[in-house]
């Protein structure tokens, strides 16, 4: 059975976490700071989960199928709807939908940033 520690980062950086493995929760949840999530890791594969305030969820419509094509295509795509200029975000592609649209999150770089500074220094 494979262990992972999910870790919800809050805006302040705190953090509260659980531990899941075999589709079970294994751990009751916990509260604290960042680094008291850090010392559970322990070998476990590590799932982070961001304020949802700061990302946009979105679908859209790209007919290509290659990732990196994807990838290229998805920011000019979106322009339109986004008020932020698009060098300055950063686009997650999800799945492709049954409608044929793809789900995409965009986050600032900016913050994704902050986020994976705080979580290389625990």
């Amino acid at each position: 059975m494979s262990e992972s520690i999910v870790i919800r980062i809050r805006q302040d950086l705190s953090a509260q976490w659980i531990i899941v493995g075999g589709g079970s929760q294994l751990s009751s949840p916990a509260d604290g700071a960042l680094t008291d999530a850090a010392k559970e890791v322990d070998g476990r594969r590590v799932i982070i989960l961001v304020p949802a305030l700061d990302v946009l969820l979105l679908n859209v419509e790209i007919p290509v199928t290659s990732f990196a094509k994807i990838q290229s295509a998805l920011p000019f795509a979106l322009e339109e709807s986004l008020a932020e200029d698009i060098e300055d975000l950063h686009f997650a592609v999800g799945e492709r939908m049954s409608d044929s649209s793809l789900e995409v999150a965009v986050v600032s770089k900016e913050k994704m940033r902050y986020w994976l500074t705080a979580l290389k220094e625990v």
